[in-house]
């Protein structure tokens, strides 16, 4: 019988014994995240459940028999993110999201609640420049997101690198470059990355910065996201910008 699902994510920080209609009182028990919302997942015999902690969306999953409850990222057999897809259909914005694909271009500027920005403030990142804030969610496998590196070398404002690994399997090769990005520590680092693999404590960092894709409802990377200086509304683009759109964003000394 061929699987839908395959893979729990490796992020996953547990995977324990549950029992029939209790899922919601081991998730506020053993993590103190309140349970918002549950549905049936997108992948069969699994019950995708939207809790909130610290003000942070998280998503379980418990299998149908009640017998496991699950934290982590899931995948179907084509390595597409169900996960992200969920979190759109629980929070109602079904429809919105789709799986994250290998970049894409610009798709549209948006503005956004803060509570993005204050997600975004607490990834894990690695940051060059000085000046605005501007966030980067990239993947080091996806083309775009080496174009809008490339684009920014000139830029006048801080940016904030925060990495993915959305477009490979767990334990696949954009997993492993993020671990190696995370450990050199350099932005310029960004185009030759080879990969490493990641310790538990990298995939924890890689967890969160996933659940701050999910929870803009982007379908690629990159995603560019900043707050404006002077009408401090916060900013979101999908996708590739325009080069217009990047200087106008990132700037150019000189």
């Amino acid at each position: 019988m061929k699987k839908s699902v395959i893979v729990m994510s490796v992020l996953s920080l547990f995977a324990h014994q549950a029992y029939a209609g209790e899922a919601a009182k081991q998730i506020e028990s053993s993590i103190g995240a309140k349970v918002i919302k549950q549905a049936p997942s997108i992948a069969p015999g699994m019950t995708a459940i939207l809790a909130e902690k610290d003000g942070k969306k998280r998503v379980f999953y418990e299998s149908n028999d009640g017998k496991y409850l699950f934290y982590g990222m899931l995948y179907d057999q084509k390595g597409v993110n169900l996960t992200t897809l969920d979190v759109a259909r629980l929070t109602g914005n079904a429809g919105a999201v789709t799986a994250p694909s290998q970049g894409a271009l610009d798709q549209g500027e948006s503005i956004v609640g803060k509570g993005l920005l204050d997600q975004a403030s607490k990834t894990h990142f690695i940051k060059e420049g000085s000046g605005q804030v501007v966030y980067v969610v990239f993947d080091p496998n996806c083309p775009y997101c080496k174009e809008l590196y490339a684009k920014t070398r000139a830029g006048d404002v801080e940016i904030r690198w925060v990495p993915v690994g959305a477009l490979t399997m767990p334990g696949g090769s954009s997993q492993q470059k993020v671990a190696e990005f995370f450990r050199s520590k350099r932005v310029d680092a960004i185009p030759s990355l080879n990969g490493v693999t990641p310790t538990q404590k990298e995939n924890e960092m890689m967890q969160l910065n996933l659940e701050m894709l999910a929870a803009s409802q982007a379908n690629q990377v990159p995603l560019v996201l900043w707050q404006d200086s002077k009408s401090k509304e916060i900013h979101l683009i999908k996708g590739l910008p325009s080069d217009k759109k990047i200087n106008q964003i990132f700037g150019k000394k000189g």
